[in-house]
């Protein structure tokens, strides 16, 4: 369990300091907005930025231990309206850096007092929306979103016992041994999800709509563009998507056939995805996992290591698993304090390779928040998703070169297999459909069949192989995902992990230049990242390397 002490002694104290904090950005004044007064304006907007950041943080956090807890729901959409207000505040400063940008950088550039917030200043959205966030956030279509799922006890009865499916048991009914189980458990939550549908379609097309007309304002046609535009992988993200769905579909059918071989089925199907053949024999304790974890990231290097291993023992993890636990694996990065991980802990080899992802991308934070200013601290998610996808994937290389781990060489090799399943095709998925819902969403209201068709005809398109048994009723199972609320997170997730398998073994070889990156958090972009680790070169060829190595990687687990 966390010491969210660190932040805040109590709800109660919590509470209390963000409405006191709210009544104080009411009547918060901006310094004077002069070009000599730049210093005092970047402390405004960096120290309140910091406080936002505690309070919102610790609500993350609480909500994490308990997403029905309607104080901390409530709190959140406070923070929320009070970011809102701040933003406002912002307005003519914003104003006032648009017209003088010039001027400013030239400032920034040369000041020894004001260099600091020169890459900062640069890289600076000046775009205002703040009138469509206040909107969003009074609708808060992906916080009723959360409350309204998180608040069902039961997603499904098993229909051989009538026992209530969950969603902390269903992976233990998917898990079993038995097809048939598996096969009417998937069916029988499909049923609930379609029940469902309606008022989850509801909030979905909320969502979509708001994120489109913001999108329209700044010029794009639709959200998902907007959330692309700035990508390392591709100038255009959609089009990146069209041109290598076919080698993606391929990707993905030949890990439907190499699973169905490796489980011993005359068919396969959706149920089947989760099952690993020997993985209930096979119990790992939290501090095995940490072990492992540790000895694996050798390749990171040793300064990484060392910060690997405070995450590993100084309380970054909650790894409690009971009802009532925003189910899933997450971190949440804290300026003031340390990165804070939750994974459910389930002594399953799944959970240690989420251990592995979770803690690289930590670790990175940590890099980037040490000694450095606020506003450079948080890594982006390309970032992060890099280091995490480096994480599982030199858990994988140890796993399989360690003769240690011959007693289960099957489970591991099934486990890779679902580890580019999970980490690279389902995103791919995911991102097909959310492209082709937010295209869709600009020239109609999205009801559920319009979400429903998009989803499954992408999904059977991925599964499309002999012998698979299709389940029309699969066309739900949207409902009960929340990637479709975040923004084109799992594009963000696609660029990154191939970045990473093309690039891991260039880490390992200049762990000293990868440190001294981390460390400069934010100060350095995306593109000049990778490019100082990667090398400047084409994403054509740094896609194929990628690809080339997912089907090395499948061959290795096909011996």
């Amino acid at each position: 369990m966390w010491n969210l002490k660190i932040l805040y002694d109590s709800d109660e104290k919590w509470i209390k300091y963000y409405e006191e904090y709210a009544k104080e950005m009411a009547i918060l004044e901006t310094p004077k907005i002069e070009l000599n007064k730049l210093e005092e304006i970047f402390n405004f907007i960096q120290c309140n930025a910091i406080i936002l950041d505690d309070i919102y943080t610790y609500g993350l956090l609480r909500r994490e231990q308990d997403v029905l807890n309607k104080d901390v729901t409530k709190g959140l959409s406070q923070i929320r309206q009070i970011y809102v207000d701040f933003n406002k505040k912002l307005e003519l400063l914003l104003s006032f850096f648009r017209e003088r940008r010039k001027e400013i950088l030239d400032i920034l550039h040369v000041d020894p007092k004001l260099k600091k917030y020169y890459s900062y200043f640069l890289n600076m959205n000046l775009n205002s929306q703040n009138e469509i966030k206040e909107i969003y956030n009074k609708i808060a279509p992906y916080d009723r979103y959360m409350e309204w799922y998180g608040s069902f006890e039961r997603i499904g009865e098993d229909p051989r016992t009538h026992q209530e499916i969950n969603e902390f048991n269903l992976l233990n009914y998917l898990k079993s041994e038995r097809k048939e189980e598996r096969r009417l458990v998937y069916h029988a939550v499909e049923e609930f999800l379609k029940e469902n549908s309606e008022i989850a379609a509801g909030y979905l097309n909320t969502h979509i709509q708001l994120n489109n007309y913001a999108a329209s304002k700044c010029g794009f046609d639709d959200s998902y563009s907007y959330f692309t535009a700035n990508n390392t992988l591709c100038k255009n993200a959609k089009e990146f998507l069209i041109h290598y769905k076919s080698i993606f579909v391929d990707i993905n059918k030949k890990i439907v056939e190499v699973k169905k071989s490796m489980l011993c089925l005359d068919t396969i199907g959706y149920e089947d995805m989760y099952f690993l053949s020997g993985e209930l024999e096979y119990n790992i304790s939290i501090d095995e996992a940490k072990q492992i974890v540790l000895e694996s990231f050798s390749k990171f290097g040793t300064e990484f290591q060392q910060i690997t291993k405070k995450a590993l023992y100084e309380n970054w993890i909650d790894s409690e698993n009971y009802d009532g636990k925003h189910s899933g694996q997450r971190s949440y990065s804290s300026y003031r304090s340390h990165p804070y991980i939750t994974i459910p802990w389930n002594g399953r080899i799944d959970d240690l390779f989420s251990l592995a992802h979770e803690v690289a991308g930590a670790v990175g934070q940590w890099f980037a928040a040490e000694n450095q200013e606020y506003i450079y601290s948080e890594l982006s998610i390309v970032k992060v998703e890099f280091l995490s996808a480096l994480g599982m994937l030199y858990l994988s290389e140890y796993l399989l070169e360690n003769r240690n781990f011959n007693k289960i060489e099957k489970l591991v090799k099934a486990k890779v297999i679902d580890f580019l399943k999970d980490s690279l095709m389902v995103p791919f998925e995911f991102s097909l459909i959310e492209m082709e819902l937010y295209s869709k969403g600009v020239k109609q209201k999205l009801i559920v069949d319009d979400i429903s068709d998009i989803w499954y005809s992408v999904i059977e398109n991925f599964h499309d192989v002999s012998n698979f048994e299709e389940m029309r009723i699969n066309r739900y199972n949207w409902v009960r995902h929340d990637h479709l609320y975040l923004n084109a997170y799992d594009f963000r997730y696609i660029e990154s992990f191939l970045i990473a398998l093309s690039s891991s073994e260039k880490v390992t070889r200049k762990n000293d230049k990868f440190i001294k990156l981390l460390r400069l958090g934010e100060k350095v972009t995306d593109k000049i990242f990778f490019d100082e680790i990667e090398g400047k070169r084409e994403s054509r060829f740094l896609v194929n390397e990628a690809i080339k190595k997912v089907y090395n990687l499948l061959e290795e687990c096909e011996k």
